[in-house]
C-alpha cells in the first residue's frame, strides 16, 4: 500500500511540475533543420552510407517556438491535419525532424575506370541502387500507417540489412508493429523527385546533433579488378544547390 501511495504522489508531482508534457501537433514533422554538407562513409565492400551535418535547427513547432517558415514547409509537403496528441517526459519531445530542403536527383560518377562500361569520368547511376526510407507516402495518404513486415517483405535483403524503420512509437502513440515510413529502393537513374521527398528523418534535432542519415548507395556490379576506387556523389536540392562529396573505396572482387 505504501508503494502505491508513493507512486501516486510521484505521478501527481510529474503532472503538477510539468515534467510530463502534452501537445497536439497539426503536422507529423515537428521540426526542420539545415543541411551543411554530405558525409560519405564506406560501410561494406560496395555500400556507401550517406549522412550529412546540420548547421542550424530551427522551425520548431514545439510549443510554437521558432515557427518562422514552419507553416510554409508543412504546406509544401501537405503535412497539415495530423492532429495527434503526443506526450513526453523532459524538455523536448522525441519527434520526427527533417532537412528543410528536398532533393530532386542523385548523381554518382566514377573517377577511375570501374569496368569496361563505366570508364573514368562517367556516370554510374545505372549500377548504383539507392536504399532509403521516406514518410512522404504516409503524409500523402493522410497519415495511413504501414505494417513494418509489409514494408520489409517488399524490399530486398540488402535494403533490410541497412535501412532502419524504427521511430520511437511511444510519443506518437503508434503501435510498435506499425511505421510511418515506406521503402525507397530504386536504381539512381530511375529515381524521381517525388521518391526523394522527406527521405531519411531523425529524432528531434538540437545543437549537438551530428550526421543524420539520408540513406545508402549500393554498387550492384563489381569492378574489373580489386583496388581503390574514387567516386563523386551529388545530391541536387530543390533550392538550386547541389551538395557534392567525394569518397575513396576499397572494393574487392572476391
Amino acid at each position: 500500500m505504501k508503494k502505491i501511495t508513493i507512486l501516486i504522489i510521484l505521478g501527481l508531482c510529474l503532472i503538477s511540475c510539468d515534467w510530463i508534457e502534452h501537445e497536439k501537433l497539426n503536422s507529423f514533422v515537428c521540426s526542420y533543420h539545415g543541411v551543411s554538407k554530405l558525409e560519405l562513409n564506406q560501410v561494406e565492400n560496395r555500400v556507401i552510407k550517406v549522412d550529412y551535418s546540420v548547421y542550424f535547427a530551427i522551425y520548431y513547432h514545439y510549443k510554437k517556438q521558432y515557427v518562422y517558415n514552419f507553416e510554409k514547409l508543412a504546406a509544401k509537403h501537405g503535412d497539415i491535419g495530423f492532429n495527434k496528441k503526443i506526450s513526453w517526459v523532459g524538455p523536448e519531445p522525441g519527434v520526427i525532424s527533417y532537412q528543410n530542403i528536398d532533393f530532386t536527383a542523385i548523381r554518382v560518377f566514377t573517377e577511375n575506370d570501374y569496368n569496361s562500361s563505366h570508364l573514368a569520368g562517367s556516370s554510374v547511376n545505372d549500377i548504383v541502387r539507392f536504399l532509403g526510407r521516406s514518410s512522404y507516402p504516409f503524409i500523402k495518404s493522410k497519415y495511413k500507417l504501414n505494417r513494418k513486415e509489409d514494408v520489409k517483405s517488399k524490399a530486398s535483403d540488402v535494403w533490410n540489412k541497412y535501412v532502419d524503420l524504427s521511430l520511437d512509437p511511444s510519443n506518437y502513440g503508434f503501435n510498435s508493429e506499425e511505421t510511418p515510413f515506406s521503402a525507397v529502393e530504386k536504381m539512381v537513374n530511375q529515381l524521381t523527385a517525388e521518391d526523394l521527398i522527406l527521405i531519411g528523418g531523425t529524432s528531434f534535432v538540437g545543437p549537438n546533433t551530428k550526421y543524420p542519415n539520408l540513406g545508402f548507395l549500393y554498387l550492384t556490379e563489381l569492378p574489373n579488378t580489386s583496388g581503390i576506387y574514387n567516386f563523386r556523389v551529388d545530391f541536387v536540392a530543390d533550392d538550386g544547390k547541389t551538395y557534392t562529396e567525394n569518397i575513396s573505396m576499397e572494393i574487392k572482387t572476391d
